[in-house]
């Protein structure tokens, strides 16, 4: 079994804003399945860009031949999913708040849990609210 401490996929993000949450109920996008998500806007100069670069690039070599067809990281084809603020606000100028960040979107059908500093679950995830600042896992 593999070290949870070591596993290069799973990062724990610093305190970083967040935009767009829908923890509460599942919210569904452009007649897609209804998710659970959020997006975590991170600091260009965060240490968490580079840990998340690396994740990248670790599921990139572990599945390349396989799920990515032998096509290069850099291949306009493969979806990144840290994406610049810039593309952001190229499309949208008002949302000022992805200026100077990258941005993380998380998704999943599962319901996640919210947690306090004290590490004791939120029960009213209306405390959980875009434009608050949380950490991810």
């Amino acid at each position: 079994m593999a070290n949870k401490k070591n596993n290069p996929l799973k990062i724990v993000l610093g305190t970083c804003r967040v935009s767009y949450v829908h923890i509460k109920e599942p919210a569904a996008f452009e007649d897609s399945d209804p998710k659970y998500s959020v997006t975590f806007l991170i600091p260009k100069d965060s240490p968490d860009v580079e840990r998340i670069r690396a994740a990248i690039r670790s599921a990139y070599e572990a599945n390349q031949e396989g799920l990515f067809k032998g096509k290069p990281l850099s291949s306009p084809k493969l979806w990144n999913p840290l994406r610049d603020g810039s593309e952001v606000l190229e499309e949208f100028p008002e949302r000022k708040e992805y200026e100077g960040c990258y941005f993380v979107k998380a998704a999943s059908k599962t319901q996640p849990k919210a947690f306090d500093t004290d590490k004791q679950e939120i029960l009213d995830l209306d405390e959980v609210y875009s434009g608050c600042y949380c950490r991810g896992v």
